[in-house]
């Protein structure tokens, strides 16, 4: 039952904060260390206002299912909330990056190498769209055999706001943690409450004329008027660069470009499956698609050298592995 899936969750989370402890003990220097009340502070005062201000956010991405609960019907909730969903794995992939990425940037800004901070912050946007633009295009056509596999075709007008929602995906690029490395968790925390007061405002009244689709809608305004705005006006005025330099545009458009192009011919392919089970449709069109991005994308140089140098490691990498299995 419900209860049941809640509580599990709750003994897993706990259960990973023992253990997340062990290993941070496990390398802390040994030796006659004690707790320290002014370390422990700053600590709190570094990492309180970025966790709340991540709390706020996931909040203002569900307040809007709550709204439309309220203002609509239960079967048009199910098929707003079954769609309006967030590809799984999208927030361990940025976060895990994120949190690799915040150390070198927050040594070099606190050595005052504003050149290689916004280097480094470059890098990490180019790797993160790299994997998570081909991922939204690649969704956007299986759209419906996804909806259909997770939810049977009782759900097929959930398409429609699953599609909607993809264009969240983008913002996911615009590392927020960036902002606590560089001393504004504070700021990051006030821009979420605002963020999350004004989208719940757009909300109510979009859905009010619109419907289930205002909810997106005034998300996707929230998102990107608002969060990904203020983002990079704070990050500029930190790294004391122009507004436009701080987020690397052109690779992006690169990226999106390889992407879409690669989707052409993926898509006339997608024809010829519909009388093919789901499953297969998403695994056929996964082998054709990413593939053919990698190709496009390697072939006519469209990707960075930091996402080329990627690449190459991650493929040695793998190739080692393949090798080392095949040897046992």
């Amino acid at each position: 039952n419900p209860l049941a899936m809640v509580g599990a969750r709750v003994g897993l989370l706990i259960l990973g904060a023992l253990v997340g402890l062990k290993l941070i003990w496990s390398f802390l220097p040994k030796g006659k260390a004690k707790l320290s009340r002014s370390s422990a502070q700053e600590l709190i005062s570094y990492g309180l206002p970025l966790s709340l201000s991540m709390c706020v956010g996931t909040l203002s991405l569900q307040f809007d299912k709550i709204i439309v609960s309220i203002k609509t019907s239960p079967e048009v909730f199910a098929v707003y909330s079954n769609g309006a969903m967030e590809i799984p794995l999208i927030g361990i992939i940025t976060s895990s990056i994120c949190l690799v990425m915040i150390v070198p940037f927050r040594k070099y800004f606190g050595e005052n190498d504003l050149k290689r901070s916004k280097e480094i912050y470059h890098q990490v946007s180019d790797k993160i769209s790299f994997i998570l633009l081909p991922v939204m295009i690649y969704f956007g056509l299986c759209a419906k055999p996804f909806i259909l596999l997770m939810y049977s075709d009782k759900y097929i007008e959930s398409v429609l706001p699953f599609l909607l929602y993809l264009l969240i995906i983008p913002s996911r690029t615009i590392l927020q943690g960036a902002m606590a490395a560089v001393g504004k968790g504070k700021i990051l925390l006030r821009n979420s409450i605002v963020s999350l007061c004004f989208n719940v405002t757009l909300t109510m009244v979009l859905v009010t004329y619109y419907g289930y689709l205002g909810a997106i809608v005034a998300t996707i305004i929230t998102l990107y008027c608002w969060d990904v705005f203020i983002s990079l006006r704070e990050l500029s005025l930190s790294l004391k660069c122009k507004f436009i330099e701080v987020y690397p545009y052109r690779n992006l458009a690169k990226i999106m470009f390889t992407a879409l192009i690669s989707a052409i011919p993926t898509y006339f392919i997608f024809g010829f499956l519909n009388s093919l089970n789901e499953f297969i449709q998403l695994v056929i069109i996964g082998l054709v698609y990413f593939p053919l991005y990698l190709f496009i994308g390697i072939k006519y140089k469209l990707f960075s050298q930091d996402v080329l140098s990627y690449i190459r490691i991650n493929s040695n990498n793998l190739k080692l592995k393949l090798l080392s299995y095949y040897k046992f």
